[in-house]
């Protein structure tokens, strides 16, 4: 027992024997037991128990994000919660853009005020909601957004998805180092759900909802043109289709507007990887912060990305490159509550301010990889796969499909959210195991067997 020692160092001494002792135990008892698998039991337990006797030291036993990061191998559940939730958040703030309607939160509260009031005029009137990031840059004011009061929530969606990415695909270019190697892990990762999706758009959702006569519809230059989107080349718009009761009246896939940011960001660090930049911490840590100061620069005296509320691919580009730098700097950034708790207040102050822009994402990228790396129960329908990308690919067109065959919801939230959610989360599924699982089987042919370089 490590009780009553005064020192640090003499209870990270007995920490370690302790764990150690406790790993013959468990050795034993594996092999009384007959454990089938006695080196996975014992080095299992081993981590637990270095787990559970680091909380003796209390306070003076911090963990930092790379230690968590390194006991969960990189693939903890707080990461598949993330990026699901994140995807969910975005799909349900454009069900208030297309539906013309006010956001989740008051939707429920006008329910449940009917169902108990009898009253069904809304708290807050429906607004205009044609004013969609992809469109004009602007996030469409959903319910009590209007008042300001989740705003701040909403905008920060897009960029953790970035700040997040870059985290975990840095990770990815320490473990491969080749940058060719890089590239198709991410090309294996992106094309292929991307390509179904962008084709079953092109050939099914067009033609469908086209208000031209087909032979013009397949021959148009816009149809051909469409099938940019595969290769970052965002074009919204099909021949001839127009949701008619749809406040995004002419997009057919408003969430492809990310697709460039995401490939400048690889492209970025493909060179660093090429240069051997990023893996020098240091003079990736310095370049990283000219470029702040520089940023914060242009963004406060020279206008550049000064509006508040706007998603400007550059500045999701530089989310990704925070989360980059978390990456880099994992081992010594230290998991706080209290930390976390203040990036949440300065992440909400921040990032809808115009003088804010380039000083929310040192916060947000915090909040971000703190949930990430909190050990959430794992649940096996997200354990089966990785549905996230799913939901944002299918998400938005059949809303919009819904939406086009049901025009009596309109203006109704919750009746256009759930069918579109309902189905968004079927195509998500079988994007992933009838698409995605298999390329990324591929993966195994790209990734170098050698170590990854030392951070310095």
């Amino acid at each position: 027992m490590c009780v009553g020692i005064p020192h640090i160092a003499s209870l990270r001494t007995c920490q370690k024997t302790s764990a150690a002792r406790l790993n013959r135990a468990i050795t034993v008892v594996c092999i009384l037991t007959n454990h089938q698998r006695l080196a996975s039991c014992s080095n299992q337990i081993t981590m637990i128990a270095a787990q559970q006797i680091s909380l003796i030291g209390g306070k003076m036993q911090k963990r930092t994000f790379g230690q968590i990061f390194t006991e969960q191998r990189g693939i903890g559940p707080g990461f598949d919660y993330l990026r699901i939730g994140l995807a969910i958040a975005i799909f349900l703030a454009h069900i208030a853009a297309i539906g013309e309607t006010r956001g989740v939160i008051p939707s429920i509260i006008d329910l449940f005020r009917e169902l108990f009031t009898g009253n069904s005029a809304p708290i807050v009137a429906a607004v205009p909601t044609n004013l969609i990031a992809p469109v004009t840059g602007n996030l469409p004011d959903m319910g009590l957004t209007r008042a300001g009061l989740s705003r701040p929530i909403v905008l920060s969606h897009v960029p953790m998805f970035f700040a997040l990415s870059g985290f975990l695909v840095a990770g990815s270019a320490f473990r491969v180092r080749r940058v060719k190697s890089f590239l198709a892990l991410r090309s294996l990762r992106i094309f292929p759900a991307l390509g179904v999706e962008v084709i079953l758009s092109a050939l099914l959702i067009g033609a469908y909802a086209t208000t031209l006569p087909l032979d013009r519809y397949f021959q148009d230059y816009g149809f051909f043109t469409y099938f940019g989107n595969i290769f970052g080349f965002v074009q919204m718009h099909l021949p001839g289709v127009v949701w008619p009761n749809s406040g995004e009246r002419t997009a057919v896939n408003a969430n492809l507007w990310t697709l460039p940011g995401e490939f400048y960001c690889y492209l970025i660090l493909s060179f660093g990887m090429f240069s051997t930049l990023v893996f020098n911490r240091k003079i990736c840590t310095a370049l990283f912060v000219i470029t702040t100061v520089g940023l914060i620069y242009v963004s406060n005296f020279r206008g550049f990305n000064s509006k508040a509320g706007v998603l400007a691919t550059d500045l999701n580009v530089y989310y990704f490159f925070v989360g980059i730098m978390f990456f880099l700097w994992k081992d010594v950034i230290w998991r706080s509550w209290t930390l976390f708790g203040l990036s949440i207040i300065a992440v909400y102050f921040l990032i809808d301010q115009p003088w804010g822009v380039y000083l929310a994402p040192l916060p947000l990228a915090y909040v971000t990889v703190f949930i990430g790396l909190i050990e959430f129960p794992s649940i096996k329908l997200l354990r089966s796969g990785d549905y996230s990308y799913g939901v944002y690919l299918y998400g938005f067109p059949i809303s919009q499909m819904v939406l086009f065959e049901f025009p009596q919801l309109k203006g109704n939230y919750l009746a256009l959210m759930a069918p579109s959610l309902a189905l968004t989360i079927v195509f998500a599924y079988l994007s992933w195991h009838g698409i995605e699982k298999h390329f990324l089987k591929l993966k195994r042919h790209f990734i170098a067997k050698s170590p990854p370089p030392s951070e310095k």
